[in-house]
C-alpha cells in the first residue's frame, strides 16, 4: 500500500499557551491547516513559524443562532483546505502522545484498506473518552453540530 499523506486540521482562538507543545507533537505530517476564529494573542505567528497554513475569515459569533460560534462551520473550512488523503483533528490546547511515524505505519497496514476512521483516546484531565480523530479526506465527509460536533458521511 501506497505511504498515506496526512493532514492535521485544527481550529484555534487565542491558543498561544499550548499551541506550540501541540504542533510539536504533530511534528512529520504532510501539512497542517489552522482556522483562526480571532485570535488576539501571538497563536497566528507561532502556527506560521511551524509551517501552518492559517485562514482567518471565519470569526465566533458570525452565525445566527450561535452566540459562542458553530464549531462544525471552521471545521469544515478547515477540511476543505486540506490535501492529504488522511485528516488528524486535533485541539489547540491538546498534544498527541503516539509519533506521527506510528500513525503512518497504522495507516499503511493491509487491513486499513476499507477503513474509513481511526478512534483515539482523549484524555480531557477529568475524564478519558473515545473520539474519532482521524478519518479519511473525503468530500461526503464533514462535520455537523454547533458544540457537540462529530464526522458524518454524506448521503
Amino acid at each position: 500500500m501506497t505511504e498515506q499523506t496526512i493532514s492535521a486540521s485544527l481550529i484555534i482562538k487565542n491558543e498561544s499557551q499550548m499551541l506550540e507543545k501541540c504542533l510539536k507533537s504533530i511534528r512529520g505530517v504532510d501539512e497542517i491547516i489552522i482556522v483562526d476564529t480571532g485570535s488576539t494573542d501571538d497563536s497566528i505567528k507561532i502556527a506560521k513559524e511551524h509551517g501552518a497554513k492559517v485562514y482567518t475569515d471565519y470569526k465566533w459569533g458570525q452565525d445566527e443562532g450561535y452566540p459562542f460560534g458553530n464549531f462544525s462551520i471552521p471545521r469544515n473550512i478547515s477540511k476543505n483546505h486540506c490535501t492529504s488523503d488522511w485528516l488528524l483533528i486535533i485541539d489547540g490546547d491538546e498534544e498527541l502522545l503516539s509519533l506521527i511515524p506510528s500513525v503512518r505505519k497504522l495507516l499503511s497496514e493491509p487491513f486499513m484498506r476499507d477503513k474509513s476512521l481511526v478512534l483515539f483516546n482523549v484524555d480531557t484531565g477529568m475524564e478519558v473518552n473515545t473520539q474519532p480523530r482521524l478519518f479519511r479526506n473525503r468530500p461526503d465527509v464533514m462535520w455537523h453540530g454547533a458544540a457537540h460536533n462529530k464526522v458524518v458521511e454524506q448521503q
